[in-house]
């Protein structure tokens, strides 16, 4: 059996975490949800949640807030890109945030995120987005299940 997965929300501004999860929630989306309202939190969740030795496929996706007080979105993509444990490092990250600087879109590109939404979204987008990496996150379970029998 598969275990659900959390989505983890990164989000100082209130108002802003209140209405993604009120488009989650309203596109269907059950998923435990653990918010941070700064950076620092999220790097302590993974050390003490995520850090553990195994190579299960984590049941996890971040949406991530580039300017998070403590540290920084980007500092906390970089940490999990670097890290040396596959299970982190491959880790789905979604970028939310209100920069459409065609800079700041790039370079969380090549920093490695998965996706970049930004804050003025349609619900439709942060669901459909949120739900491509939950069945793909699921597809891959099902496979590596299969191919552990």
């Amino acid at each position: 059996m598969m275990k659900q997965m959390t989505i983890l929300i990164a989000e100082d501004d209130d108002c802003h975490y209140q209405l993604a999860v009120r488009y989650l929630r309203r596109g269907g989306i059950s998923n435990k949800i653990v918010r941070f309202n700064n950076g620092q939190d999220v790097l302590d969740y993974l050390d003490k949640q995520l850090s553990r030795d195994t190579d299960e496929v984590l049941p996890y996706i971040l949406l991530l807030d580039i300017k998070m007080p403590r540290v920084s979105g980007i500092e906390i993509l970089q940490r999990i890109r670097s890290d040396e444990k596959p299970v982190i490092k491959d880790m789905s990250v979604i970028i939310l945030t209100s920069s459409d600087n065609p800079h700041d879109v790039k370079y969380c590109y090549n920093l490695g995120c998965n996706a970049y939404v930004l804050k003025s979204f349609e619900r439709e987008e942060l669901v459909d987005t949120v739900n491509w990496f939950l069945s793909r996150s699921a597809q891959e379970a099902n496979c590596n299940s299969r191919q552990a029998v």
